[in-house]
């Protein structure tokens, strides 16, 4: 929740106050003493023919009693008169003063020569006594006073000199309330997904599964009997982890050797002579065809949940070396076991190939934009630093809410007087509260001066 307490506030009571004390250096009660000249024409005192009036005033009063007048002559001489301060012993005067000189065309007549003396320094009066600082305490303030919370403002005099407002020492609170929050403003919709950014790494193997059951077959040309084979064949064994299947034993028979041609004809018994020649071999009989196996992965289904090796036996009836689906005789499976659990993970394999670089940019802006009234969002994608127009969105404010209202404005302000005002007797300083530009008179308090010490004598 945003607090809507302005800065310009708290700043206006800050520098509204001001720290007021007397000064603790002791009065200097000694008299100023200054003196005045005045040149005239006419005639004046005891002069007839114009002159200087010397005027010696002690604290901005003329001491009539002091007052000398040098007058013009009456011949041509041209009269005129030097002052000279000084601070030692002179003409007289103990304490310093003003030595006033009569020149006639620029000479100095000794005997015209007049000291006008200082007075003696009187002592010091006693001091009066130091004035109490004003200070402000702020503090948070959450509660019946502000319900949506907001800043206590507490005002005093420092009266133990401690440079901390204590609670015995606040003379008035006042709480400047945060307003209440306006409603929010409806969510803008969701923006489109990006795409996909570049492949991470590969993630480290996982565990090795339990070794499944390894299949396998091998297979033993033999001749003569074996199995149901009389003329020799192949024998197929089927091997899972190494141990040889019995029950799955095949046996691919060799064909049936040809008939013997027909003998032929015995010769007529001759005599006993020479052995006759040897009669033609018969026909040899019909080739047998060789026996083929063909292996094929076998995908996970009916046959091998899990998957594994189909095993197709037949006949090479064409004897192209190929068993031909038409002349499979027989089909077997040899099938994976169960997945076992995952093995430990394995070291992290190499990273993939960099895919295209995509980004999103976005850029915050007001008024109207894209779809959007009242400012937002707009969020570009960028595929290797190219900006994809068509799929720019803008993700839009919500309405603003109302305004609260408006917390009451305090401030202070402070008025130096010398004089009588408020309990003073001696000038001080005025503190006002004011409350949105009102001055409170029933919390204005008065800082006053110390009275000034006796002039000494």
């Amino acid at each position: 929740m945003k607090k809507h307490i302005t800065a310009a506030i708290l700043i206006a009571i800050l520098a509204g106050v001001y720290t007021t004390s007397c000064s603790d250096n002791k009065s200097n009660t000694s008299a100023t003493t200054t003196m005045r000249t005045t040149h005239f024409e006419d005639a004046q005192g005891n002069c007839t023919n114009g002159g200087v009036i010397i005027e010696v005033l002690v604290d901005g009063t003329v001491d009539d009693a002091q007052t000398q007048y040098i007058c013009n002559g009456t011949g041509e001489n041209n009269s005129t008169t030097q002052t000279t301060q000084f601070q030692d012993e002179q003409g007289g005067c103990t304490n310093g003063g003003i030595k006033v000189e009569v020149l006639i065309d620029g000479v100095v007549q000794e005997d015209k020569t007049h000291y006008i003396c200082n007075g003696t320094k009187g002592q010091d009066g006693q001091d009066g006594q130091n004035g109490q600082q004003a200070l402000v305490a702020t503090s948070d303030e959450v509660g019946e006073n502000c319900p949506s919370g907001g800043i206590r403002m507490d005002a005093g005099l420092d009266i133990n000199a401690n440079g901390t407002l204590d609670t015995d020492e606040i003379l008035t609170s006042r709480y400047v309330c945060n307003g209440a929050d306006g409603a929010d403003g409806a969510d803008g919709e969701n923006g489109k997904d990006g795409e996909n950014g570049k492949d991470g790494e590969n993630g480290a193997d996982g565990e090795n599964g339990k070794d499944g059951t390894n299949a396998s077959i091998q297979t033993t040309i033999f001749e003569g009997e074996q199995g149901s084979c009389t003329n020799g064949g192949i024998k197929v064994e089927v091997l899972i982890d190494g141990e040889v299947q019995t029950e799955q034993t095949q046996y691919i028979c060799n064909g049936v050797n040809g008939q013997d041609g027909q003998d032929g004809q015995d010769g007529q018994d001759g005599q006993d002579g020479q052995d006759g020649k040897d009669g033609q071999d018969g026909q040899d009989g019909q080739n047998g065809h060789n026996a083929l196996v063909a292996t094929s992965n076998e995908v996970a289904g009916a046959n091998c949940a899990n998957g594994g090796i189909r095993i197709d036996i037949g006949m090479d009836a064409d004897d192209n070396g190929t068993l031909e689906a038409s002349e499979i005789l027989t089909t077997r499976y040899v099938c994976n076991g169960a997945n076992g659990a995952d093995g430990q993970d394995g070291q992290d394999g190499q990273n993939g190939t960099n895919g295209t670089n995509a980004s999103i940019q976005t850029t915050i802006f007001e008024g109207e934009q894209g779809s959007c009234t009242n400012g937002g969002i707009k969020v570009e994608v960028l595929i290797d630093g190219e900006v994809q127009t068509e799929q720019t969105q803008y993700i839009c404010n919500g309405v603003n809410g109302q305004d609260g209202t408006n917390g009451t404005n305090t401030s202070m302000q402070t008025t130096p007087f010398t004089g009588v005002a408020g309990e003073c007797t001696n000038g001080g300083v005025k503190i006002e509260i004011l409350k949105d530009g009102e001055i409170q008179p029933e919390q204005t308090l008065y800082v006053c001066n110390g009275v000034n010490g006796q002039d000494g004598q």
